[in-house]
């Protein structure tokens, strides 16, 4: 569906912060290559090819992480994925109203949490 994709990461630390930024970004396109749309050349409402909607919109994706030192041994992190709570485009597929494995199909996530060494 999507004619591109697009991955940028972005990170930044200083002493005991570290600071990460992920986009992630379809463009729009085609639904279904063998039929034509509204969009294209040879589209004819009388020809059993024609549909009426035959564009998937694109999608941008924004997550967030950080995570800080306290000490050596302790680590406290946070994260949020899909920052701006894009939903999914309607694009019929086999599993529902739109396709999962293209787009995001929970919605914002929140994640925090502590590591420690021993």
């Amino acid at each position: 569906m999507p004619t591109w994709v697009v991955d940028l990461t972005l990170s930044y630390q200083l002493r005991a912060l570290s600071v990460y930024l992920q986009t992630h970004s379809l463009s729009g396109g085609v639904y279904n290559v063998t039929a034509v749309g509204p969009r294209d050349a040879g589209y004819d409402v009388t020809k059993p090819n024609s549909i009426n909607n035959n564009w998937v919109s694109g999608r941008n994706y924004v997550n967030l992480a950080a995570s800080y030192d306290l000490t050596s041994a302790v680590q406290v992190f946070g994260s949020v994925t899909n920052l701006f709570d894009s939903n999914p485009p309607v694009a019929p597929s086999s599993v529902g109203g739109f396709n999962p494995v293209l787009y995001d199909p929970i919605g914002r996530q929140y994640k925090v949490g502590a590591r420690v060494r021993f």
